[in-house]
């Protein structure tokens, strides 16, 4: 039983490879799009998007995530998407 346990929880982390074409898509539960798309909404919380803002963003989630280029890039529009379309943050946190 603890077994069985034990390996729920370690299977909490872990997302289902994405079923589309495109190698750099991330799944919707994906956790580190998740956190992405929470770090964009503090990033455009004041109505005015900096540069400096986006550099940042973009080089936390490099050093975090140790992603390639096209990756980072994806995981970036994903987020940026996902911000767009959500009507509250429960879809972010509840990953």
């Amino acid at each position: 039983m603890f077994d069985k346990v034990r390996g729920f929880l370690a299977s909490l982390g872990e997302t289902e490879p994405d079923k589309s074409d495109d190698p750099n898509a991330f799944a919707d539960d994906d956790p580190r799009v998740a956190a992405a798309a929470l770090m964009f909404h503090v990033v455009r919380a004041d109505g005015v998007t900096r540069e400096v803002e986006l550099e940042t963003l973009e080089t936390l989630l490099k050093e975090e995530y140790d992603l390639e280029k096209d990756r980072l890039e994806k995981l970036i529009d994903t987020a940026r998407q996902a911000n767009d379309e959500a009507v509250d943050f429960f879809k972010f946190t509840s990953v």
